[in-house]
């Protein structure tokens, strides 16, 4: 019984990642130049970690990252510093909504130059409540005036 509860998860995570892989790759669908499973995919996406003690996302330690490549089975990113979760949640933008993907940390593995490419496989898709938007969204917000106090004019 509980296998089936995790293949669900699995295929719905599946199935909203075959979905954005579809529209950003369809022109290349069309024409039958696609065939790897795994295709280049850049577009920011808001990570949040869990915290390990208390096995939940802490909504107010949640950073912008950006996508180098997606498939159904995982996740790329490239970032500033490594991932020192377990376990984050990573929020992508749809048209009519933000998704959110609960996602083991595979790798951290450093580029160079101050970058790391992270590796994350996708578990399940997850719907969060009014007060969880609303602390994500404050969080948000304090990075953004932080960055502007710190910038300097031109």
């Amino acid at each position: 019984m509980f296998g089936f509860i995790f293949r669900k998860k699995q295929d719905e995570v599946r199935k909203l990642l075959q979905n954005r892989m579809n529209r950003s790759f369809l022109r290349q669908f069309r024409y039958g130049k696609r065939i790897d499973p795994r295709g280049s995919f850049c577009e920011v996406v808001w990570i949040i970690p869990y915290d390990d003690a208390v096995k939940y996302p802490d909504f107010t330690q949640g950073y912008p990252a950006v996508t180098k490549d997606i498939s159904p089975e995982g996740l790329s990113l490239i970032h500033t510093l490594p991932i020192r979760a377990k376990r984050v949640l990573v929020a992508l933008e749809g048209a009519s909504e933000t998704r959110f993907v609960a996602c083991t940390h595979t790798h951290s593995t450093n580029l160079g130059y101050g970058y790391y490419q992270i590796g994350l496989h996708p578990e399940e898709v997850l719907w969060l409540d009014e007060s969880e938007l609303n602390l994500l969204r404050k969080s948000y917000v304090e990075q953004v005036e932080s960055r502007r106090e710190v910038a300097v004019p031109c």
